[in-house]
């Protein structure tokens, strides 16, 4: 089996694929039986959904057509499990399954309940049948589905990977937390709901600070545990697709960030081999809008972040009034002067940093649910274009950022080389 991948595909418009490199970028997607990205918007058309209450940073959404721009590149497996599934609430939400339905196309990570949301989709090649999994680490409040009873049905949504963060302190620390919570009663609500039984006590050494939850240790840090529910559920679909599919690959979105923007947190990177461990043959990451390293685990690739295939948040056609008054702006501007605002004239955002315009696309060959052979095909996005072609995908030309994307990838043991402009792993 062979397998093609990008990262996020966050596309504002249908546009003409008419252009220098895309047979080149399409033949080589091509080369894969499967071929997979992650959809970053949502389709419904213009003043048809209301704005939700939260969005995942810019309302992102598209006329149905658009998916059809993203799909001429060749791919047949899609999620789009991610943080801008709910910016045009829950109809904006039904309206994308409906598209992506009516399309054939198989997809993971979203449904019309959580079981559905949960559940492997397949793909049948003539080396086998593939499985994908797509989980999401990074959402909106409204967007996790929901389970159905005897009586009421499910809720539509993502497939979610809930955590819990815990920040440390010392003892001295929380002393000086624990009185300014006193003095300016941040606790006090909470206090009262747990003396009347409407939240659970504390676990020893852990106390609150307003929304925070501290614990006292001998160092200051955090602690990040992966939900045990949600695993279950999640290995469960792993267990599943295992016993359907010959190959299984898993999708997780997020923008979790510890250190710096291309640091993989830990708890992921442990989540990202625990699936392995289960039987994943490949994780692909999305979210962070840049590359993370690659790492080879028991054979298994993980992309722990292949950034973005098409970036168009200068191409945003319209936004709700939320966008606007999130922005401090008054709805009688134009969208453009808004993103304009937004950017401070240019100096500040994803669309003016050079990092998020690299990308790369695998190539991976797969023998007996292994590994066999893996390549990438460095790509940019038109960082120096005009606004109208700018985040569009280019065979990149520039290979500056192949060196960094090494180093990051050095971190994990994993051994690269660039040969003819394609970078070549060592398995």
């Amino acid at each position: 089996m062979k397998i093609t991948a990008v990262g996020d595909v966050l596309i504002q418009r249908p546009y003409s694929t008419d252009y220098a490199d895309f047979k080149t970028l399409k033949d080589y997607i091509m080369k894969g039986d499967v071929r997979f990205f992650n959809l970053e918007t949502t389709l419904n058309r213009e003043g048809s959904c209301y704005g939700g209450n939260f969005s995942g940073g810019s309302y992102l959404r598209a006329e149905p057509e658009a998916l059809g721009t993203a799909l001429s590149y060749g791919f047949n497996l899609l999620s789009n499990n991610n943080n801008h599934a709910f910016d045009f609430d829950m109809k904006g939400f039904t309206d994308t399954l409906d598209v992506i339905e009516k399309s054939g196309v198989p997809f993971a990570g979203t449904g019309r309940d959580l079981p559905s949301a949960s559940r492997p989709a397949y793909l049948n090649t003539k080396d086998g049948k593939a499985a994908l999994i797509s989980v999401c680490a990074s959402f909106t409040p409204p967007s996790p589905a929901g389970n159905p009873t005897d009586i009421y049905p499910g809720r539509p949504g993502i497939n979610p990977l809930n955590y819990s963060t815990t920040i440390c302190v010392t003892k001295k620390q929380a002393e000086v937390l624990k009185e300014i919570a006193d003095e300016t009663g941040v606790n006090r609500r909470a206090e009262i709901a747990r003396k009347e039984g409407y939240q659970p006590p504390l676990p020893e050494n852990v106390f609150e600070f307003s929304s925070l939850k501290l614990k006292i240790a001998d160092k200051c840090g955090t602690e990040t545990t992966l939900n045990k529910k949600d695993m279950a559920r999640i290995l469960a679909s792993i267990k599943e697709a295992k016993q359907n599919a010959d190959f299984v690959i898993l999708s997780l979105h997020n923008h979790c960030v510890t250190g710096e923007k291309e640091d993989v947190p830990e708890f992921l990177r442990e989540f990202c081999h625990i699936v392995i461990e289960n039987g994943v043959g490949a994780v692909i990451c999305h979210g962070p809008h840049l590359l993370r390293g690659l790492e080879i685990y028991n054979g298994a690739p993980i992309f722990h972040s292949l950034g973005d295939f098409v970036l168009e948040l200068s191409n945003i056609q319209s936004a709700p009034a939320d966008f606007y008054e999130k922005c401090g702006v008054s709805t009688d501007k134009t969208i453009k002067e808004l993103l304009d605002i937004r950017s401070n004239g240019g100096k500040r955002g994803l669309m003016y940093d050079r990092r998020m315009f690299c990308t790369v696309i695998p190539y991976f060959e797969v023998k007996d649910g292994r590994v066999t052979s893996l390549e990438m095909l460095p790509v940019e996005l038109g960082f120096d274009e005009t606004d109208d072609r700018r985040g569009i995908p280019l065979v990149a030309k520039d290979l500056y950022f192949v060196d960094k994307f090494k180093e990051l990838s050095e971190v994990f043991g994993t051994k690269m080389s660039l040969q003819n402009g394609i970078i070549k792993v060592e398995i």
